[in-house]
């Protein structure tokens, strides 16, 4: 396990708190992308789950049968147990998913791949625990190509607390496929009103931003094909 540490985000004032109110927008597009009956009434993990905002979203739109989150940020997930209500979620400090002791219909993950180091053992680690025909959904932005990419790197690796990999879509794919994956990808809806105020948080410049928006986010959905080993 990769060592744990108290917060990913730490900028300043600015926290995992902050990040989480950031996403909602986001988690939003990625549930209306989601389909339905990969969630009702399924087992799900959600992989890098931080403070749960998005498990307890997504359960709030369409209710599963049972959630776990996984991070290595342990205050965001001693919040994600204060916040979860009444939910039938859980969490584990852990970045490996066999180490939660279940297995589930569908894993999703929202702004994580980009901190993953080993895509192919994350793959073997993700067909470990899903179940036959079990999905994976994961937000991913292909940033090999734009002119920020390396800003943005440096930004991440100077206030977050796991280093940013530059993975290319290509990486991702080829990962999944070798371990018995069907893989798709959704384009990312872009939002009808983009706010550039601080397009420079991540930036060089607001054409970056919209790069990034209009041509290389996507939601990747990984199936595992059944009878695979």
């Amino acid at each position: 396990m990769v060592k744990e540490y108290d917060v990913w985000w730490q900028k300043g004032q600015e926290t995992d708190d902050d990040m989480a109110n950031d996403h909602v927008d986001g988690w939003d597009r990625t549930i209306q992308l989601m389909d339905e009956s990969d969630v009702r009434g399924k087992t799900i993990l959600d992989f890098g789950c931080n403070q749960g905002g998005f498990l307890r979203r997504l359960y709030d739109t369409v209710p599963f049968e049972f959630g776990v989150g996984m991070d290595l940020a342990k205050l965001s997930l001693e919040k994600a147990k204060e916040l979860k209500g009444d939910r039938p979620l859980e969490y584990v400090l852990t970045d490996k998913p066999q180490d939660t002791n279940r297995t589930y219909d569908t894993a999703i993950s929202t702004s994580v791949l980009y901190l993953i180091e080993d895509i192919p053992q994350h793959a073997r680690d993700l067909k470990a625990v899903l179940k036959p025909n079990g999905v994976y959904y994961a937000t991913f932005s292909d940033l090999t190509n734009n002119p920020s990419q390396q800003f943005m790197e440096d930004v991440i690796n100077k206030y977050g607390a796991t280093p940013s990999q530059n993975h290319s879509l290509k990486h991702i794919v080829d990962s999944f496929v070798a371990e018995g994956f069907e893989v798709a990808v959704i384009k990312e809806p872009v939002p009808n009103v983009i706010d550039l105020t601080h397009y420079d948080d991540f930036y060089l410049s607001p054409n970056d931003y919209l790069q990034t928006l209009f041509h290389e986010s996507f939601l990747v959905k990984a199936t595992l094909k059944e009878g695979t080993k």
